[in-house]
């Protein structure tokens, strides 16, 4: 009996999926009704009815069939998200706040994780907090992840906090998806952004080149022009960074090991959050560093372990 069960809802999903292809929107949602009232299709089909009845404008329904996931379910996280922007549409910001407020941030990642963080923002602006919804929509932008990056990146310029060209780098910088031809579309990302000859092109062409075996070479003549040229504290850091990169990977550890001491202890200075990352990140390539040459951490190193 329960595999004749488990037949005819998979049938009855289907039949479901193909009228709501065929926009026979009163149709499917009969079918998904009968799908939501038990079963292992049920989460599902409250989200179909969701969809359907945003399509005939029926908003309370559809916040209605997003509350009816159960909250042990996966899809959960994303119909609270689909419920806040709905209210915030309604101009309701508290509904929006507690529904944000369901969802577990350590749940979510990628699309969801941008679309959580640019909604908070949108929160955050609506109730006053200037400074916190500037920083949530940055984070958003940040993570380079669809629509809703690129929408938090609209309401940084309409708050007068348009990313900087050096947030611009870091943003490619962060990006670790490499297809073919790649990194030749983020090397033209970022000329479009840095001025010829620059600290700050000097700095992104040699991190980039990094990633390329072909090119890598090239990276650390780069980065040390960059680290001439530039002058704000924390991008120097970053370029310093990337060159012990550059040098551990072209098979020179004990320069890379001296750099990342020396970047180490020019960052216990600043206490920028980004600063405080970079800091770690550069203690594990220590680490790494470390074993690669088989020498202790000892006295000698004993910022390594600060």
């Amino acid at each position: 009996p329960g595999r004749k069960l488990q037949v005819r809802q998979a049938a009855g999903m289907l039949a479901a999926l193909a009228l709501q292809a065929q926009r026979r929107d009163s149709e499917a949602d009969r079918a998904w009704q009968a799908l939501a009232q038990s079963g292992p299709l049920a989460q599902r089909a409250r989200r179909q009815l969701a969809e359907l009845a945003l399509r005939r404008k029926d908003h309370a329904e559809a916040l209605a069939q997003w509350a009816a996931i159960a909250p042990w379910h996966v899809a959960r996280d994303e119909a609270s998200l689909h419920m806040a922007a709905l209210e915030l549409q309604r101009g309701n910001v508290g509904p929006a706040r507690d529904a944000l407020e369901r969802v577990d941030p350590a749940r979510v990642s990628g699309d969801l994780r941008a679309r959580w963080l640019r909604l908070s923002g949108d929160v955050a602006a609506r109730t006053g907090r200037d400074l916190d919804a500037k920083r949530l929509w940055r984070d958003s932008w940040q993570l380079d992840r669809g629509a809703d990056s690129e929408a938090a990146a609209v309401r940084l310029a309409s708050a007068d906090a348009t990313p900087t060209a050096a947030d611009k780098i870091e943003r490619i910088l962060r990006r670790t998806e490499v297809r073919p031809g790649q990194v030749q579309a983020w090397l033209r990302e970022a000329d479009a952004v840095t001025e010829d000859g620059s600290g700050l092109r000097l700095y992104v062409r040699g991190a980039l080149a990094v990633r390329d075996k072909k090119s890598r070479g090239d990276a650390v003549p780069l980065l040390k022009k960059a680290l001439e040229k530039l002058d704000d504290p924390l991008l120097q850091a970053r370029a310093q960074y990337a060159l012990a990169d550059a040098l551990g990977k072209t098979g020179h550890d004990p320069l890379a090991i001296a750099e990342l001491n020396a970047l180490v202890a020019g960052l216990a200075a600043l206490s920028d959050p980004a600063a405080v990352e970079l800091h770690a990140r550069a203690l594990a390539r220590l680490h790494r560093l470390y074993n690669n040459v088989n020498q202790p951490t000892g006295s000698g190193n004993a910022i390594f372990f600060e």
